[in-house]
């Protein structure tokens, strides 16, 4: 096993020869990742399976192409890639590599990593993207676990003392696991959180910069973060928890300006975040911050996470519905927005609580060329998203496959789909992508490569929003534009 970052690839011909030599090169990256013999063999079998659907199906019968095995090993486990520029790739197609029924091979992939992303860079070609976590000891298991929960209604105040705020160090991870475990239990969507090992590989990678609150003794009672996997211009806010002893002491709000200070000397365009709709509290956060309200993501959150002190016994679980807030930390100087002409009042209302400026568009373009967009499937909160890149002729075709595929084969529950606004071609996917199931979410400032991007969603299962809390005025005024034009849509069916 290797402590130190590892990168590697292989490229080889679409020949079936060639398959052992894949399984040797798979073989020695999951031995420097550490992964046990049993996840070793399951993540070889998972990736040498695409590997042979690519030589079989990538190419046309007698068409000579290559496909590349890309290896990272750091100390958060490892990434592998498989690579081709042959045709463009349908997950749920029948002709899976050893597959009876459609769909089965792509479910065992899934089953035998932590994630998988499919990614559709148009003439580059594409990417099967496989990621497994080195194995690690959750904070759950060690023993003094039944210690760490705490009722919000048992914990007595900590006395009152001085709280240091400051960038995470690699010997707060485990302090940081038990704040996490502290509020949430097991039932945290993000569960790289309960490993100590994870928390400090994505520290060092840069997908995570944590700030933590530490006590006058030296214990970490709160920690909150940006995201950034794949080290976008714009990052979430999130992992944000305070230790219930220690609730009430400004810590959330003084670790929220540590990491918005952070932002900017990432040189970050803006950051971003979801509050629960369980409550209002953390709405009133971001609201005391001055973010501002860009969409609404009905059933965003697990229905298995639990919020300690809130809910009554006997409540069925349910998924969560989020409000997304947004702040700019160094904005352009304006927006470039071709908008659907169906939601032009209320995405003007978004941008005008923004207060960024807007050139506004109404020339439109047909479609040209192959477009570009990934795929990607959240176990945690069993929801897919699709982010479309470069629109081209070939993508409603491509969003409708994925769609079906996120829900019949990786069993995503929810489903969301960015579009590029400073793409004149956008709007004239509208009719047809309703045809598949989505509405409005909102807009999402600098979240395209090229701008900013309209946030659709596709939520089949129901929504009880009777037990859907807002507190902020237009919160509630683009929820319940969410909600007609989700019925809009289902009598479009």
């Amino acid at each position: 096993m290797t402590t130190r970052p590892f990168h590697a690839e292989l490229t080889l011909p679409n020949d079936e020869a060639a398959l052992p030599m894949a399984r040797t090169f798979l073989g020695q990256l999951t031995d420097l990742a550490g992964l046990d013999a049993d996840d070793a063999a399951t993540v070889v079998e998972a990736a040498a399976e695409a590997c042979g659907n690519v030589i079989e199906h990538a190419y046309e019968p007698g068409e000579h192409g290559t496909v590349t095995l890309v290896g990272h090993v750091d100390a958060a486990g490892l990434v592998l890639g498989v690579r081709d520029q042959g045709l463009p790739f349908d997950p749920g197609a029948t002709t899976v590599r050893r597959t009876a029924d459609a769909g089965q091979g792509l479910s065992r992939v899934r089953a035998a990593v932590d994630s998988a992303e499919w990614i559709n860079r148009g003439p580059e070609g594409k990417e099967l993207r496989l990621v497994k976590r080195r194995p690690a000891a959750p904070v759950e298991l060690d023993p003094d676990a039944d210690a760490l929960v705490d009722d919000d209604e048992s914990v007595p105040l900590a006395p009152e003392q001085e709280y240091e705020i400051r960038r995470f160090h690699p010997d707060d991870a485990l302090g940081v696991s038990r704040v996490i475990y502290r509020n949430y239990g097991n039932t945290y969507f993000h569960v790289d959180c309960y490993y100590p090992e994870r928390i400090v590989a994505l520290n060092d990678n840069g997908e995570l910069a944590s700030a933590v609150a530490v006590s006058a003794d030296g214990e970490v009672v709160g920690h909150y973060a940006l995201e950034r996997p794949g080290l976008t211009r714009v990052a979430e806010r999130g992992m944000a928890v305070v230790s219930p002893a220690h609730r009430g002491r400004d810590l959330m709000s003084r670790m929220r300006v540590f990491i918005e200070d952070e932002a900017r000397t990432l040189g970050l365009t803006g950051v971003w975040s979801v509050a629960v709709t369980k409550h209002v509290f953390s709405q009133r956060v971001n609201e005391t911050f001055g973010s501002d309200v860009c969409g609404i993501m009905l059933a965003g959150g697990a229905s298995s996470q639990q919020f300690r002190g809130l809910g009554h016994e006997g409540d069925p679980p349910e998924r969560t519905t989020w409000v997304v807030y947004f702040t700019y930390v160094q904005p352009p100087e304006n927006a470039l927005v071709h908008a659907p002409a169906r939601h032009r009042a209320i995405i003007e209302r978004i941008y005008a609580g923004l207060e960024l400026p807007v050139e506004w568009h109404d020339e439109l373009r047909d479609p040209v060329g192959e477009g570009q967009l990934d795929v990607s499937y959240h176990r945690g909160l069993d929801t897919g998203t699709i982010k479309v890149h470069q629109v081209g002729e070939d993508t409603v075709a491509e969003v409708r496959r994925s769609t079906r595929d996120l829900f019949a084969v990786t069993g995503a529950e929810v489903v969301y789909l960015e579009l590029p606004l400073a793409d004149p071609s956008t709007p004239l996917l509208l009719d047809e992508i309703e045809e598949v199931g989505y509405f409005l979410s909102g807009v999402g400032p600098s979240f395209a490569q090229d701008g900013d991007a309209l946030l659709l969603q596709c939520v089949p299962l129901e929504v009880d929003f009777s037990r859907i809390e807002v507190a902020n005025p237009f919160a509630r005024e683009l929820l319940e534009y969410v909600r007609a034009d989700r019925a809009r849509v289902r009598a479009l069916a």
